[in-house]
């Protein structure tokens, strides 16, 4: 991203140049792919504009965080980029609020992982991921941890999905 379009940026979202220099390379590839996408006409492309280009300050604000958190924790930056944005925002939010707590920022990751593979277990049984999240905890991560055990891409999975529907079911 060029420094003027930096500049652009800054002057859309109200923030500093330097906040946006910050980002990581993929927010400012994505930013510079808004501004080069998004043709301004009317107001309602100017506030489809901002609104894209704040999203991506967010997210961008939110990975930087995630890289302090993960320096001061131990836990990898990579584990915790994987992790969906809800849980990286709340992970952040209880940095910020008391960065020597990594007992808390552990189980709040600890937690998000347990659950990883909802989405693939949603898609292996040809259910929505929001009803496999209305069940409780504990069977979720049973789904998951069985899923993670026993999936075998390219195979015949038919066991294995008869057992998931039988704990869903539960």
């Amino acid at each position: 991203m060029t420094q003027k379009m930096m500049q652009q940026v800054s002057e859309i979202l109200g923030v500093g140049t330097e906040s946006i220099a910050e980002m990581p390379e993929e927010i400012l590839t994505s930013m510079q792919t808004v501004l080069e996408n998004v043709e301004i006409q009317n107001e309602e492309d100017k506030q489809i504009l901002c609104e894209d280009l704040d999203s991506y300050w967010v997210k961008g604000t939110v990975l930087l965080s995630l890289a302090e958190a993960a320096k001061n924790t131990g836990i990898s930056y990579e584990t915790l980029k994987s992790l969906d944005f809800d849980t990286q925002q709340n992970i952040v939010f209880e940095y910020m609020a008391d960065s020597k707590d990594t007992e808390r920022i552990y189980a709040i990751v600890n937690k998000a992982l347990s659950v990883h593979e909802l989405k693939s277990v949603a898609l292996l049984l040809s259910v929505s991921e929001s009803e496999l999240h209305m069940l409780p905890d504990a069977v979720q991560e049973q789904l998951c941890g069985m899923y993670a055990m026993e999936y075998e891409e390219g195979q015949d999975n038919s066991a294995l999905i008869t057992s998931l529907k039988a704990l869903v079911q539960a």
